[in-house]
């Protein structure tokens, strides 16, 4: 079994997106279900190449990713280590996600300001504005880290970034925080109006009759004055 690719190039080993990487094992024609199979050494090699593919694609390790922007910039790319992945590429690799991190605690910072903003109502708890002032000071050592010149510690800003972008979306998305987005004013006017309405109407029956009771007397009291009059 061969996967095809653009027509051209077969391969035995496809990825599956959020899942994992499948390598297949072609087995000779010979094989029949119950025979023990034992593969070669060249044969664990080649599916270890491909298990190591899929997980630089899978952390997000790009292959090709170009290295220069101008043709007369040369550029010697050290090669991948035992593991897989060259110091280079690891460190290329924890920069991206550097900047990816830090955006995402900003971004989602700022889109738990708007909601607390729009939800005049909103009860924030202790937790949840613990979880604010952590992300907010982890955001404040990535830019000390990264403000550092000329040591600049990308390890500690990315762990600092890290930890900025998981406590902002902790906050975000708490229980707490979700259950108010579905919990309008009309859902409280509902749920109160049946116990307030029946105490509501006779108060508002009796300061009807008081203000009537109050009408009927003054208008008796200006017949009375102008009678006298007369």
């Amino acid at each position: 079994m061969h996967i095809l690719d653009s027509g051209i190039e077969r391969s035995s080993a496809f990825l599956v997106s959020q899942w994992g990487g499948v390598s297949i094992a072609n087995l000779p024609d010979t094989t029949r279900p119950g025979d023990k199979v034992v593969l070669s050494p060249e044969d664990m090699q080649n599916h270890m190449g491909y298990f190591i593919s899929q997980i630089r694609s899978l952390v997000g390790i790009r292959s090709n990713a170009p290295l220069a922007s101008s043709a007369q910039l040369q550029v010697r790319v050290r090669p991948a280590t035992a593991t897989g992945v060259s110091g280079w590429e690891l460190d290329a690799l924890m920069r991206r996600w550097l900047v990816r991190n830090r955006q995402t605690a900003i971004t989602t910072l700022q889109s738990l300001v708007r909601l607390v903003d729009s939800l005049q109502n909103m009860v924030v708890m202790d937790d949840i504005k613990e979880k604010v002032d952590r992300s907010l000071a982890a955001l404040y050592e990535t830019e000390n880290a990264l403000r550092r010149l000329p040591d600049l510690n990308y390890v500690h800003a990315f762990a600092s970034a890290e930890s900025a972008a998981s406590l902002a979306e902790s906050a975000f998305f708490d229980p707490s925080m979700v259950s108010m987005l579905y919990f309008p004013d009309q859902h409280k006017y509902a749920i109160y109006m049946p116990f307030f309405l029946p105490a509501t109407l006779p108060l508002v029956a009796a300061l009807k009759k008081i203000f009537a009771e109050r009408r009927r007397v003054k208008a008796a009291a200006s017949v009375k004055e102008s009678s006298k009059t007369d």
